[in-house]
């Protein structure tokens, strides 16, 4: 199966490749592919009587969503090269350095899958190779993807875009309000944690001292991945404006609650929710108690550890 990468849709670039409208040699591609240096470039019919996409920009990443046995994909290696990191189900693979002597196109081949859900899969141009015979320019393209099993099926989830995790500089000025101001500052996908915190502790100090205001905190947004056991599609006619919303008792003075967008029928056939159905109790047990081997314990947005479920009522937004 042959996946279209097609970031601006044009044309049904499915029924045109389909046709074949440009029977061009993968080397023909690799030399019209590297002859572009841009934000990700989409090339109709130019691989293997498919497609093509290339990007020239560090940092530059694309998420593609598989349902399959196993996968396998053309990458384009040159002297103009980088290092491609990508990730399968949120696990980093070893990364490929795309340094060639001489244009080629690779297969990596028998990439196994999950089965069982849905794939996700993030390709991201890491910057320049590091092979010393590399030209400096940062250089990603890819063919087509080969997707197998039952079933195979695949789809972008959205425009290609960088992928980036959000570092959000909050400021405090001298009036007696609890207004912020917000400097979102936008850092490509990839860093570990104590990492984005040594940059920051430099970049706090820089903006602080050119503003009058001051850099009160800052919080971090990074990508996860949704695991591939969750459901394919949502379920027909389900609407977030219908939920349910669990209350609990904590461990401060307060209590606190969590809504269920669109929550199964079953589980609140009327006004009150299905409290003691086993999908309830996992959810309690998951904030209630310290579980994986990590041991992580959610805690209220006030710091307080979600002590028992007391009560589920309906709650409908518009």
């Amino acid at each position: 199966m042959s996946i279209i990468y097609q970031p601006q849709l044009i044309f049904n670039a499915s029924e045109a490749v389909g046709g074949a409208i440009v029977k061009a040699t993968a080397f023909a591609a690799a030399d019209f592919v590297a002859g572009m240096n841009k934000p990700w470039a989409f090339y109709l019919g130019m691989a293997f009587g498919g497609a093509a996409m290339a990007t020239g920009i560090p940092g530059a990443a694309t998420t593609i969503y598989i349902i399959g046995d196993s996968l396998d994909f053309w990458i384009f290696k040159s002297p103009d090269a980088s290092e491609v990191r990508w990730f399968l189900n949120g696990v980093q693979q070893t990364s490929i350095d795309t340094y060639a002597g001489t244009s080629a196109w690779e297969l990596i081949q028998n990439v196994v899958l999950n089965p069982e859900g849905i794939n996700t899969l993030q390709m991201i141009n890491f910057g320049v190779s590091g092979n010393g015979g590399a030209t400096g320019i940062p250089f990603l393209g890819l063919g087509d993807f080969l997707i197998f099993g039952n079933n195979a099926f695949a789809y972008q989830g959205a425009s290609f875009q960088m992928a980036n995790d959000v570092l959000t500089l909050r400021t405090q000025d001298a009036e007696t309000g609890l207004d912020f101001g917000a400097i979102p500052l936008y850092i490509p996908h990839g860093f570990t944690v104590a990492q984005l915190q040594t940059w920051l502790d430099l970049a706090c100090k820089e903006f602080d001292d050119a503003m009058n205001v001051k850099v009160v905190n800052a919080d971090l947004t990074m990508p996860m991945t949704v695991v591939g056991t969750v459901k394919a599609n949502p379920v027909a006619n389900s609407l977030n404006e219908r939920g349910g919303l669990l209350s609990f008792i904590t461990s401060g003075d307060y209590g606190d609650s969590v809504r269920l967008p669109g929550i199964l029928t079953s589980l609140m056939p009327g006004d009150a929710i299905a409290t003691s159905d086993a999908l309830i109790a996992a959810i309690v047990t998951r904030l209630t108690t310290a579980t994986t081997a990590a041991t992580i314990r959610p805690v209220t947005k006030n710091g307080f550890n979600w002590v028992s479920l007391s009560n589920g009522k309906k709650s409908l937004r518009k």
